[in-house]
């Protein structure tokens, strides 16, 4: 983390991608980011581990939740478990839910095979690249990307 924050000044944004678990780097990284992205996937033992979240913000050089968004991940695109998950993260204090929500769709894994980002990936999917708009817009105070791109 001390090579991140020798570099830091070279970049408008840091991302730090961490596993899911509790890892050092995962406990780190809020230390030297701006902004840390929790991904919820809108079921019972991922809502559950927000509470462990919350706890580890009660720990020294732990996660500082006051700078946590909270999105949800890999959604559903009907049903009711994605509106009962984002309920249950606005009862905790923090982390901050965005609007942003993720619909489990197969663009995400055919971009990720090929090394790239929803957005970069062609022919493309006008409602992944929507989400995934909307997620920047929050996280980067940018506007979404243009309709005629997502074509």
């Amino acid at each position: 983390m001390t090579g991140i924050k020798r570099r830091a000044p070279r970049y408008q944004e840091i991302v730090v991608d961490t596993d899911g678990r509790d890892t050092a780097s995962q406990r780190i990284a809020p230390a030297v980011c701006h902004t840390s992205l929790i991904p919820f996937v809108a079921r019972s033992f991922d809502i559950w581990s927000l509470g462990r979240a919350v706890a580890l913000n009660e720990e020294p050089h732990a996660i500082n939740l006051d700078k946590a968004r909270a999105f949800l991940n890999r959604a559903d695109s009907r049903g009711s478990e994605n509106s009962c998950a984002a309920d249950h993260i606005r009862t905790k204090p923090a982390p901050e839910l965005l609007p942003a929500v993720l619909v489990g769709r197969n663009a995400f894994g055919s971009a990720q095979t090929v090394g790239k980002a929803v957005t970069e990936i062609r022919p493309k999917d006008a409602q992944a690249f929507e989400e995934i708009g909307i997620l920047f817009e929050h996280l980067f105070g940018i506007p979404r990307f243009p309709p005629s791109t997502a074509q």
